[in-house]
């Protein structure tokens, strides 16, 4: 399954620098009820209904907007490295920074995601995110960072992860997996 998974990765960084590279037939699945923040209360896929009843929850907390939210594809940029046939889409993510007002808990998040092929060369494909998140009130923070990369080999899937956090300015947490998967002809 997870060679699956990262063969399908491949697929999708390829086809977002190239998209005509990759033509299918298959379509998307499309979402009935539209939703932002909270789970869609009707059927969630077309032609299936929910196995459950209406969600029940407490009314959500007021937030106070410290930096708005900036997914937008502008701040996507492409980088190709002339003489070398090396394309990089970089696309930066701010999910903003915001603060519950009830707890005085403060949240940011923002990330960087990175696709890149050399033009001739489609095993040198590669995936690589980074994301920062922090959460805080006075006297009190916490912050993880956490990578993922993906790329191939001809005989091989490789992908490798970090992840950090840290307790104020101190560095509580550390791991690092490297995971090597076959191919098995895929």
């Amino acid at each position: 399954m997870l060679q699956s998974f990262v063969s399908s990765m491949l697929i999708t960084i390829l086809a977002m620098i190239r998209p005509t590279a990759f033509q299918s037939e298959i379509q998307p699945f499309r979402l009935i009820s539209g939703w932002k923040h909270s789970p869609p209360s009707g059927p969630y896929l077309v032609g299936q209904g929910s196995p459950f009843g209406e969600p029940e929850g407490s009314a959500p907390g007021a937030l106070e907007e410290i930096r708005p939210r900036n997914t937008a594809r502008s701040l996507d940029h492409l980088e190709e490295l002339i003489g070398e046939g090396r394309v990089d889409l970089r696309r930066t993510r701010d999910r903003g920074a915001w603060r519950t007002v009830d707890t005085d808990e403060e949240y940011d998040t923002t990330g960087e995601m990175r696709f890149s092929i050399q033009a001739d060369d489609p095993l040198s494909a590669e995936q690589e995110i980074n994301l920062q998140t922090t959460m805080g009130r006075p006297g009190w923070h916490i912050r993880t960072e956490a990578q993922t990369v993906l790329r191939c080999n001809a005989d091989t899937y490789l992908v490798e992860a970090s992840l950090a956090a840290w307790d104020g300015e101190e560095q509580v947490f550390h791991r690092r997996w490297e995971q090597r998967i076959p191919r098995d002809q895929q």
